[in-house]
Parts: C-alpha cells; sequence; structure tokens
C-alpha cells in the first residue's frame, strides 16, 4: 500500500510547483528543520528581563493563548513554550507532570521561574497564592457573602431548609452545601 501511495502522490504531484522543487521552502521562507530547535526557540524570547511581576521574566513573543501562555509547534505537535523552556534547559518530562510558574506569569519561559508539578500541586499552589477565586469572586457565584451569612443565621434561628430555599430561592443542594459549610467555607 505504501509503494502504491507514493507512486499516486508522484503521478498527481508535479516535481515543479509554481517554479520551484516540491520539497523546497518558498523564497524567503527557512527550512524550519535546518534551523537547531533551541536556535529557534529562543529567537522568540525577550530575554531583558523587564517583564512580570518580578520584573526579571523572559517574556514569549510568538503565539500566545487566550489565557497567556506562550505556545510552541516542534515536528508538527503544538506545547506550551514554558515546557519546551525546561526541556531545552533541562531535559525531558514526563507526560503527567506539567511545568508551573514561581513568578505566575503565563508568558515567562525564564527556566529559574520554571518548576515541575502535578495538576493537584499546581491548584494547591494556586490556592496558596491566592490565585484561586472564591465567594462572591468566583465567576459562578450566584450569591453575595452578606447572603450566605444570613442563610446561616436564619439556619441558626430554626428555619427549616424549605424555608431557607424559599426565602432565598435557591435549590436543596445549594441551601444545604452552605449550612453543612461544604461550600462558602472560607466564611465562618
Amino acid at each position: 500500500f505504501g509503494r502504491l501511495f507514493d507512486e499516486l502522490i508522484t503521478m498527481l504531484c508535479p516535481r515543479r510547483v509554481n517554479g520551484r522543487a516540491r520539497d523546497q521552502p518558498l523564497k524567503g521562507e527557512t527550512d524550519m528543520e535546518s534551523i537547531p530547535i533551541s536556535d529557534r526557540f529562543w529567537s522568540k524570547v525577550d530575554t531583558t528581563g523587564r517583564h512580570g511581576p518580578w520584573h526579571d521574566c523572559w517574556v514569549w513573543t510568538d503565539h500566545r493563548t487566550k489565557r497567556g501562555y506562550g505556545g510552541f509547534r516542534y515536528q508538527g505537535k503544538s506545547c506550551r513554550a514554558s515546557r519546551m523552556a525546561w526541556i531545552l534547559t533541562y531535559g525531558s518530562i514526563q507526560d503527567h507532570v506539567g511545568v508551573l510558574h514561581r513568578c505566575d506569569f503565563p508568558p515567562c519561559v525564564r527556566p529559574e521561574h520554571l518548576f515541575l508539578g502535578t495538576d493537584a500541586e499546581n491548584r494547591a499552589d494556586a490556592k496558596a497564592k491566592g490565585r484561586i477565586p472564591r465567594g462572591e469572586h468566583h465567576p459562578h457565584a450566584t450569591l453575595t457573602e452578606m447572603q450566605v451569612i444570613a442563610i446561616r443565621k436564619d439556619r441558626q434561628s430554626g428555619m427549616s431548609t424549605k424555608q431557607l430555599m424559599e426565602k432565598y430561592h435557591r435549590g436543596k443542594s445549594c441551601i444545604q452545601a452552605i449550612i453543612h459549610y461544604r461550600s462558602w467555607q472560607h466564611l465562618s
């Protein structure tokens, strides 16, 4: 099958396309495979160190995600620029391990600002640094902190779950999570 496919491609695709050989780069285009990966990567980094919260981050200047993380393509695959910076500096990384930022600046690729961790360690780091929104600052919050405190006070004064549901226009699971401190745990 492979030989048949190669013959079909040879028949359908002329040896020259628009005056150039099929496998040569366009004029002004460089053959990315001929540039060492390290050179190609670091050429897209601003190492002046004037950026980020610590004012010494190395910033990825090429493609970024909506959340600000750098993106890099290598051998047809995409990966985060911070991950590639780690690999180029320190070596390979296991698949289930992520590259985290000490500086909490998504476009930073400075190796000294990066460390390895699992998803659970990343969440714990974010929580410890106060980067996880909670309470009424959470994007899905439908109650204010004052309402949550009022629900708990009303419960202590003897209101039933059903009465609280009617008064605050919330479902049973929401009310019970509040009164049993499964949600809004930071309010006591």
